[in-house]
């Protein structure tokens, strides 16, 4: 009798192991589709790795310094906390960049960055995300929106009384303090910063300054070399051209040269291969103009980033450090 229940109780032992085994060799269940046999997993999101979510848009990728700096900072969100969730280029374009906000709206951000097409329309568009609790951070250009965006870009008025400076120093050194003065403006809020501190600084200098020509050369260098050409061969006398920024100087360099004037170009906010080679083949046109580096722009981008989710701050401006870069100073800012 024993042995009969040992034998009964070993035959179920063996039989509860050979069905625990089938049960672990059974393949995974068939995809809906009939395909490959897959296992069903929960989707990861974007928030699973524990990275801020970021909507990044800029108005402009055209030129050497815009491509670095928003380049740099999309190869480098992931290792800062961040994930740029979509990146857009408005192209100066003010439709464009609405397209962005409605897509970027619905999305579970927790900042937007944005390099806005105009302080005006752009502080209005990006309301509803500063509504749904939405941190806005511009860059570059500041919103008109009552203060309740960030802002990360540099000292325009600033900018323009330091090269204003060092074209005080010129005036006064080699032209005995009296200039004819053309300028290229371009009329969005920061460019006239920088021509408004320009001239502050020109005119609290105390010498003959004379303002020949203001004209907007659309940021275009092919108009800037037209504007110059033409103020040459009215016959107007000048020695000094300040361009809102780098297309413009160089612009106004090439008709200079061509025309082997004696005026010389200031501008306001440069970077990249052809002004460096300026600088270092001692150019005697152009005399200065401020750089931001992209290394560090990104750096104070992300540092503003950070003081918002790190250490819980609200966003203020932010300005990056920038130097102005001439023929005395060039080889310690490049490294050379």
């Amino acid at each position: 009798m024993k042995k009969s229940l040992f034998l009964v109780l070993a035959l179920v032992l063996v039989l509860s192991l050979t069905l625990a085994a089938c049960a672990n060799n059974a393949a995974p269940p068939a995809s809906s589709g009939g395909g490959t046999t897959t296992t069903e997993t929960p989707a990861a999101t974007p928030s699973d790795d524990g990275l801020k979510k970021v909507g990044l848009i800029v108005c402009h990728m055209t030129d050497e310094w815009t491509v670095g700096s928003y380049t740099l900072m999309q190869e480098e969100a992931a290792s800062r906390g961040y994930e740029i969730v979509m990146f857009a280029d408005s192209e100066w374009d003010l439709k464009k960049e609405a397209e962005s906000l409605d897509t970027l709206l619905p999305m579970d951000l927790d900042m937007l960055v944005i390099q806005p097409v105009d302080e005006n329309a752009t502080g209005t568009n990006v309301q509803p995300f500063i509504d749904k609790g939405v941190p806005v951070l511009a860059i570059g250009i500041t919103l008109i929106n009552d203060g309740k965006a960030g802002f990360v870009g540099w000292d325009t008025f600033g900018s323009g009384y330091m090269i204003g400076e060092d074209c005080v120093e010129y005036i006064e050194g080699e032209l005995g303090g009296k200039a004819n003065v053309a300028i290229l403006s371009y009329p969005v809020e920061n460019t006239l910063n920088r021509q408004a501190g320009f001239e502050a600084a020109l005119n609290d200098s105390g010498n003959d300054i004379t303002y020949v020509s203001d004209q907007n050369f659309e940021g275009s260098r092919e108009t800037a070399v037209v504007i110059i050409e033409n103020i040459i061969q009215a016959g107007t006398e000048f020695d000094v051209v300040w361009a809102a920024f780098t297309s413009g100087g160089l612009g106004a360099r090439t008709a200079l040269e061509a025309a082997n004037s004696n005026a010389r170009v200031w501008c306001c906010g440069g970077y990249g291969e052809e002004l460096f080679d300026i600088f270092i083949s001692q150019d005697p046109w152009y005399m200065a103009d401020y750089v931001v580096f992209p290394r560090v722009y990104v750096d104070t981008i992300f540092g503003a980033m950070d003081e918002w989710f790190v250490y819980e701050k609200p966003l203020g401006d932010v300005y990056s450090p920038f130097p102005v870069m001439n023929q005395r100073n060039y080889k310690e800012l490049l490294g050379l």
